[in-house]
């Protein structure tokens, strides 16, 4: 483990009101999770988990691990010691998809086998009961998945309801906060030159447009929209459209 918080705090970070107190002003590893766990608290719910795994023999596998965490410090040790990264339904789920997905020690574990199930009900010892979790793929590989976690079952659903996208939000604002951090990357893509086109399409993305409403907007077609965004994409070297809209604003792009 390279990181390791036990830190709590106080807002969701949207994209359109990104600045200094932000997660983008984090300093260090414990800042990014008194940010996180600020997330968390916000909704209402007691933990937050982000684990960065960075390119290697894949999520489940990789020893390169980040664990940014406020559960509980004997969970993560035993979590670490008996290599429960191999079987965690959670971390094999968010290695081959990008969707966010919630879970429980319910039906989400019928799939899996009795190994990977235990992960699962030795972690409801610790309060962990259910989560909402994120993943998220860097553009070199690197995976993050973020949760936010609740302690009792029923109690998930309306803390998350409503507030998907800046939870989305904080999780690739994160991910890419750690990257960067990591990898003490301080260039902000100031030299990239973005098209008028891409510059308001990724304006609209930043007030939590889909493509269909900003097609509607600047009145061009929906592929066109897409083609737009995703030139910017390549051109900031960004995971997705929202990802590409944070370094957008944190360049001075837009």
């Amino acid at each position: 483990m390279i990181g390791f918080s036990t830190k709590g705090g106080s807002k969701i970070y949207s994209l359109w009101n990104i600045s200094e107190k932000s997660l983008d002003a984090c300093g260090n590893l414990d800042a990014v999770g008194d940010s996180l766990a600020e997330v968390a608290a916000d909704l209402g719910l007691p933990f937050f988990s982000y684990l960065l795994v960075r390119p290697g023999e894949g999520l489940a596998k990789s020893g390169s691990d980040v664990l940014i965490t406020n559960y509980a410090p004997e969970w993560c040790t035993r979590y670490q010691h008996k290599l429960y990264k191999h079987y965690d339904p959670v971390a094999l789920i968010a290695g081959r998809s990008r969707l966010p997905f919630f879970w429980d020690s319910g039906s989400f574990l019928r799939p899996f086998r009795k190994d990977q199930r235990r992960v699962f009900h030795e972690g409801r010892t610790f309060n962990i009961a259910c989560g909402y979790s994120i993943p998220i793929a860097g553009p070199d590989g690197d995976v993050g998945v973020f949760s936010v976690v609740a302690s009792r079952d029923g109690h998930l659903t309306d803390a998350v309801k409503g507030a998907g996208g800046d939870i989305y939000v904080s999780a690739i604002h994160a991910h890419d906060r750690v990257m960067r951090l990591l990898s003490d990357d301080t260039d902000d893509h100031e030299d990239v030159r973005l098209s008028a086109r891409e510059i308001e399409c990724l304006k609209w993305t930043a007030e939590g447009m889909t493509t269909n409403a900003i097609a509607e907007t600047i009145s061009i077609s929906p592929a066109t929209v897409n083609y737009h965004l995703n030139k910017a994409i390549r051109k900031l070297e960004a995971s997705n459209r929202h990802h590409a809209a944070i370094k957008a604003i944190r360049a001075g792009l837009i």
